[in-house]
């Protein structure tokens, strides 16, 4: 469109007569303001031209939707309708209970609002309308000569808040449409209608695929943004499309199909298949509903839904529609359903984490899913393109294609390969000409990276594992498969399938030390320092069919299921790729299967892959190791050291075991503490750890693998199983080296010291006093005779894949230390000390301030992800220990970090500060320095560096960084865009400090601070872990229990009263099927005795869904004289309860409560229970049966909050009412208050105190005497100690609400107001003869203006 402007001059200089033309058809939404440089009154005329659409010329239906909020109790008007419209429909869909109502605007002789048509109405003489006062049921009625029909209050098919109405011919009347609120809703409103004009053109029938209404039927209404001619529906449920003509439509003259396209070019167009139906029913003349029903095998993606009309003679109309079926995770027939508490965490979040890092050093990065962004749904359904129609049914060949398209379609892989903003891959786009290159640690959410994809056609450049699992899980949760992010620590790739991974050294013959070196030419094996892969949860009915041939039950093979975007080795198999084609894809193999070690085969996949690489995932998480050393005289050039499959590190070291501490998110929202972005980040307590789900405890072994000899250095099956040796343990190096095997020693070396500490990082920046890495080897000789030790050291280099990381260098091997060796006395002790400086690994870990010297930055993925010291010491008889150290590297992010907490590039974790426990001679009072501005400001000054003063620590690395230490500033000129020389640099000296030179404070000279402490053993080793819920569906257990012990009473007569009372208190009376009702109701239903016949009728729910102990009731208490003496207390009912006479119940129970036995069944309902004071708990809660609350642990809260540990009860807020805390009548509340027990758990107290005052400040109160401090002095600005109750109140500018005030013995007892949404009348405690007297005021009631004096509230 073109837009034109007359210019704020005006016409003719006429300033404010000014105009607007817009040429073309308007293409976007527009909104016109005015701005006022003077005030003035503006006349604003407008035309346009009418665009002819065959809406416009009555041809075909005019429609339109949009969204409105209703308030409980409320009344809005949804808008008003003109007359002149012909054949109008309007849909209204509400999760709530909201009620249409209609009102006729041109009749306003009894009501300003106009004559009712269609509203609820009970009173005498109020505006009752003809349509909606009968059973609720549908009904319709004439008025004007027209038609009007209501599908009656109880909505569609009994879904209250899903209503519409209709009028039938030509609009005569304007109307207006409103709702009213039983309940507080969004409610989406599409609406359609015929314009009444004679074009001479046949009418075309309307085609109504009711968006709004299928969405919430199908749980799809969360998807945002969606086109307006899709239709999001899940499978094993139905949808709806109305067809409708204003001269009337026959079933006859109706149909409906679906086609879909498949194949790369998506050239080929398959009908959709047998596992859609339809059915057609005539609603009337007009109208012609079409019911869709798709199976639980319906095949998912993105499909065209065809309704085709026949018209006139030989026309034929055809309207089309997007139909996208997804996943059913809500019913319990779909293969990917779960419970509801796995739905909200792994379906409906929008958001999680993802744990990176070291296996003892790791962190949750958050990730934004955004899976319900129509684009991001449009992506993930486009992965499924090339998989033939019919193949998409199932979830195992689903997921495994994703495995293959989100690799061939998304994301291009890379790792440590040169710069990641420059050059150009093979089949990829170049870098540095589109700037759209980012590194894998540049992404944090899914949206962002799904719109470059499409921008650029190609798979994005870069990613690694962390983002592949990221998007599975956005994919994954997109199209309904539940789906979560699994990190494993220390993950193996096993390269030839033999369940092992091989290591290669050179052992020294003479201090028998094992050397790291290259793998040779046809050994790939690494291990990970963690890798993510996805699980996603679904039953597997084909492998399930083999369970019993494996040993194994046959649900053996359902639940999580392992799947791997991330490329690493080729399978077999599956659907859309050629069937003998290997490609990148992995999985599904099922969790369950993993943790047993069975590798089946199954479908066409090619034998040596097993079943979808389950062989793969036992070797990533439970990989044996076996040592090679080299062998000149073997064929390879290497021997199998002792012939031995070691299960742990075979050097002792648990955190180096392969498998460890495999995480995902816990359900439930995520910590403040792990959402920080400072050096407090601490996402521990959102830790998942699910690695006994896997494996079990160590040395738990791979089992045997598949097939025998693998590559060329597989040695088949498992040798010496049982063989769980440690070499840093008892043993030593093999024979041929020259080692005894079988020596003793009477050393003992009690481990390693590291510095920095066991949890802590490299830091990669110059000058940092933790920019190397210093170690520790202590021992001692505890024999009788002279030993002899022998120490080395050897530095490799290792990308976060497992690879030996070369770098600018010709192999891994960083450094290697000289030979240390001791001669030690008896009862002596020694240490070997080793030093990895930050200039041996400077050039292979460059960063920004590097550049300054003159060295080339490297990206953060260029970097090497790990160093790894293996320290070996030998003595004299032989006996060899060894272990090894692996430090991760922290380059600070720049402009980002300070001394006390350095975030890392690359999401490599947080260095954070340590206790610089040797600088406390620094502090001012302590030191003996001039009054020198200089001393401590992060420059050596050398005519400050004396003893007792030493520049405040200005000329030590160590005291520098320790206390003046912030990393960065930028210069002066920054933020001049002209300038290309802004940049970073140091606010201080000590990145160039010498200590040799300028260092002389002999307390922090040298210091280092070894850690020696033992980090807890992983849950591989027999921790606990956090996993507690494994994700089952609990349902077919507690149906089948269920089932058994109502099958003698309710088989033969269902509907029967002993039937009856069976299934009410099997059902509302046993704590263990408490959940049914809340995660199994439709099973309940489908697969059991339970109908509506016999439905159970349990005790009433809380807000949070929680069961009230049905046996509880409350009573009156009444003193010994029979007076009552006002309060209750909750008593137990039982059915053999001997009361039975109207006295008696009338003494157990309220008058408003039921007054037979029978009814008396049912008595768990919330009340006010009474108080240690006599008074009532102010809100209504009840004792809930344990675990039945539609919670993720099924209680209602915290421990802390609803649990009374005096009675041993869980209780909820029933949230359904609050009472007077005296009398015990209800009080009808708008809005809702949150309360909580008080700390001796005998009072509740509002969580909200803040009173939302609009355009007034909060009001001081005072009582008849107005001493609120009890000094004797009226405490009031006027003095008058009688007449201020409330001061400057006025009933036409304030409202508010007051619950009560704190009472004394003379009346209130401080000035002010306990305010809160609600009324109560405050208990009165001894109030003074002539003080304020109480008046009850009632609900929702104003507080009016002038209050007598001494009359009060």
């Amino acid at each position: 469109m073109t837009v034109s402007y007359s210019g704020y001059e005006g016409v003719d200089g006429q300033p404010g007569k000014e105009w607007i033309t817009i040429t073309g058809e308007t293409s976007t939404a527009l909104e016109m303001k005015a701005f006022a440089f003077e005030a003035g009154e503006a006349l604003v005329e407008y035309e346009w031209d009418r665009v002819q659409t065959t809406c416009c010329l009555g041809t075909a239906a005019c429609t339109g939707s949009f969204s409105s909020s209703i308030s409980k109790g409320s009344t809005v008007d949804i808008g008003s309708i003109p007359t002149g419209k012909k054949n109008l429909r309007v849909d209204l869909e509400c999760s709530s209970d909201v009620d249409i109502q209609l009102f006729d605007l041109e009749d306003t002789s009894s009501f300003s609002e106009g004559k009712a048509i269609i509203a609820y109405c009970e009173e005498d003489g109020c505006n009752k309308g003809a349509l909606g006062n009968n059973d609720g049921s549908a009904e319709s009625t004439t008025y004007y000569e027209r038609t009007y029909s209501y599908s009656g209050y109880y909505g569609v098919d009994g879904n209250y808040g899903n209503e519409w109405v209709k009028v039938s011919g030509v609009l005569n009347r304007e109307l207006m449409m409103k709702a009213y609120g039983y309940a507080a809703g969004d409610a989406a409103i599409t609406y359609s209608y015929y314009e009444d004009y004679d074009s001479g053109v046949p009418i075309e029938p309307s085609v109504d695929f009711l968006i709004s209404r299928n969405t919430a039927k199908s749980n799809t209404e969360a998807f945002t943004d969606v086109p307006a001619d899709t239709l999001i529906v899940r499978r094993s449920g139905t949808f709806e499309v109305l067809v409708a003509h204003p001269d009337g439509v026959l079933v006859s003259a109706v149909s409906a199909s679906v086609s879909g396209k498949s194949g790369e070019a998506e050239d080929t167009t398959e009908d959709y298949g047998d596992q859609l139906t339809f059915e057609l029913t005539q609603k009337d003349v007009t109208e012609v509903l079409i019911t869709g029903t798709l199976s639980k095998d319906a095949p998912v993606g993105a499909y065209t839904i065809t309704v085709q009309v026949q018209g006139e003679g030989t026309t034929v109309y055809k309207i089309t529609a997007a139909l996208v079926v997804l996943f059913n995770p809500y019913s319990s027939k779909d293969d990917v359903y779960t419970s509801k508490a796995n739905r909200v965490e792994y379906v409906e979040n929008t958001e999680g984490l993802v744990w990176q890092g070291l296996s003892d050093n790791n962190n949750g990065y958050t990730w934004d899913y955004d899976q319900f962004a129509w684009a991001n749904l449009d992506r993930s359904l486009n992965l499924l393109r090339r998989m033939p129609v019919a193949d998409r049914a199932d979830a195992a060949l689903v997921s495994r294609h994703l495995t293959y398209s989100v690799g061939a379609d998304v994301c291009y892989g890379k790792w440590g390969e040169g710069s990641y903003t420059t050059g150009r891959p093979a089949g990829g786009y170049k870098c540095s000409s589109t700037k759209k290159c980012r590194e894998p640690d540049y992404w944090t959410g899914t949206t962002e990276l799904f719109e470059l994809n499409l921008l650029v056609e190609k798979p994005v450049q870069y990613c690694q594992c962390f983002v592949y699992a990221a998007l599975m899980t956005t994919v994954g949760r997109a199209l309904g498969i539940p789906s979560r992010p699994v990190t494993t620590f220390q993950s193996a790739h096993d390269a030839d399938k033999n369940r092992a991974i091989d290591k290669f050294y050179k052992v020294d013959p003479d201090s028998g030390a094992f050397d790291p070196t290259d793998a040779p030419d046809g050994a790939h094996d690494s291990v990970w320092s963690f890798h993510v892969w996805n699980e996603y949860w679904f039953d597997r009915p084909t492998l399930g069919a083999k369970c019993s041939d494996l040993g194994q039950s046959s649900s053996c093979a359902n639940g999580w299921q392992a799947v791997d975007a991330t490329p690493q080795e080729t399978s077999m198999g599956g659907s859309g790729v050629a069937a003998d084609s290997a490609e990148y894809q992995m999985g599904p193999a099922s969790v369950k299967l993993v943790k047993a070690n069975i590798d089946e085969t199954c479908r066409s996949q090619d034998v040596k892959y097993g079943c979808f690489d389950s062989e793969f995932v036992i070797s990533e998480v439970n990989s044996d190791v076996k040592l090679w050393v080299v062998d000149e005289s073997s064929a390879n050039g290497f021997k199998w050291h002792e012939k031995t499959r070691f299960s742990t590190d075979p050097w002792g070291d648990e955190y180096n075991t392969i498998g460890l501490q495999i995480s995902t998110k816990k359900k439930g929202s995520i910590s403040d503490a792990c959402r920080k972005t400072d050096a407090d980040k601490d996402c521990s307590a959102d830790l998942d750890d699910i690695t006994k789900q896997y494996k079990y405890d160590e040395p738990s072994g791979p089992g045997d693998p598949t097939l025998d000899n693998q590559g060329p250095f597989n040695t088949g099956r498992r040798l010496k199983a049982g063989r769980e040796r440690r070499l840093g343990a008892s043993s030593a190096s093999s024979a041929s080296t020259g080692v005894n095997v079988n020596a003793t020693t009477s050393v003992n070396f009690t481990g390693i010291g590291v510095s920095p500490s066991a949890h802590g990082m490299i830091v990669n920046t110059p000058g940092h006093p933790h920019n190397g890495l210093k170690l520790k080897l202590p021992f001692v000789n505890a024999g009788d005779a002279t030993e002899n030790v022998t120490c080395r050291f050897t530095v490799t280099m290792h990308d976060y894949a497992g690879y030996y990381w070369t770098g600018y260098r010709a192999n891994s091997t960083l450094a290697m230390s000289e030979a240390m060796s001791h001669k030690l006395a008896p009862g002596a002790s020694a240490e070997c000390l080793y030093e990895v400086e930050r200039s041996v690994y400077r050039e292979n870990a460059a960063m920004y301030l590097d550049s300054i010297y003159g060295l080339t930055e490297l990206d953060s993925s260029e970097k090497f992800y790990a160093l790894k010291v293996t320290v070996t010491a030998r003595t004299g008889s032989g006996y060899v220990y060894e272990t090894d150290v692996t430090k991760g590297l922290c380059t600070p992010i720049i402009g980002y970090t300070l001394r006390s907490g350095i975030y890392c590039e690359g999401n490599r974790g947080i260095w954070q500060e340590p206790e610089w426990e040797e600088l406390s001679h620094l502090d001012d009072d302590n030191t003996n320095c001039s009054s020198s501005s200089r001393v401590g400001d992060g420059t050596c000054d050398s005519d400050l560096n004396y003893d007792g003063c030493w520049d405040g620590g200005d000329c030590c690395e160590y005291s520098c960084w320790g206390l003046w230490g912030d990393l960065i500033e930028l210069a002066d000129d920054w933020d001049d865009e002209s300038d290309d020389s802004a940049s970073w640099q140091y606010q201080h000296s000590c990145a160039t400090l010498n200590d040799t030179a300028t260092c002389i404070d002999a307390k922090v000279k040298g210091y280092v601070s070894y850690d020696f402490v033992n980090l807890p053993s992983p849950v591989a080793f027999g921790g606990e872990g956090a996993a507690e819920d494994l994700g089952e569906d609990i349902c077919p257990t507690l149906l089948s229990n269920f089932s058994q012990d109502i099958a003698q009473e309710c088989e033969l007569e269902p509907c029967g009263s002993g039937c009856k009372k069976l299934i009410n208190e099997t059902l509302c009376g046993v704590d263990d099927y408490a959940r049914i009702v809340v995660d199994c109701l439709e099973q309940l239903y489908n697969e059991t005795l339970v109908e509506s016949c016999n439905a159970p009728r349990c005790a009433q729910r809380t807000s949070s869904s929680c069961q009230c102990m049905s046996s509880w009731t409350w009573k009156n208490y009444y003193n010994d004289d029979g007076a009552d003496d006002g309060s209750y207390a909750y008593e137990e009912y039982t059915p053999e309860d001997d009361c039975t006479d109207d006295d008696c119940r009338r003494r157990k129970l309220t008058s408003d409560w039921p007054t037979t036995n029978e009814n008396l069944t049912f008595a768990g309902k919330c009340v006010n229970p009474a108080l240690w004071d006599g008074t009532l708990h102010t809100n209504d809660w009840c004792a809930v049966v344990p675990g039945s609350c539609d919670t993720d642990d099924g209680n209602p809260g915290s421990e802390a909050m609803y649990y009374d540990s005096f009675n041993g009860w869980w209780w909820d807020n029933c949230g359904s009412g609050f009472i007077n805390v005296t009398s015990g009548k209800y009080l009808s509340l708008n809005g809702s208050n949150a309360y909580a027990w008080d700390e001796n758990e005998t009072k509740a107290y509002t969580l909200q105190y803040d009173v939302a005052w609009s355009g007034m400040t909060a009001i001081n109160a005072s009582n008849a005497t107005t001493d609120g401090d009890g000094d004797g002095d009226d405490d009031t600005e006027d003095g008058d100690e009688s007449d201020d109750v409330i001061g400057g109140l006025n009933t036409a500018e304030v409202s508010f609400v007051v619950v009560g005030c704190l009472m004394g013995a003379a009346g209130v007892a401080a000035a002010g107001w306990w305010l809160t949404r609600s009324y109560a009348k405050p208990p009165l405690s001894g109030a003074s003869a002539g003080g304020p007297k109480p008046v009850e005021v009632e609900a929702g009631a104003q507080v009016m203006n002038p209050v007598a004096p001494n009359e009060g509230l």
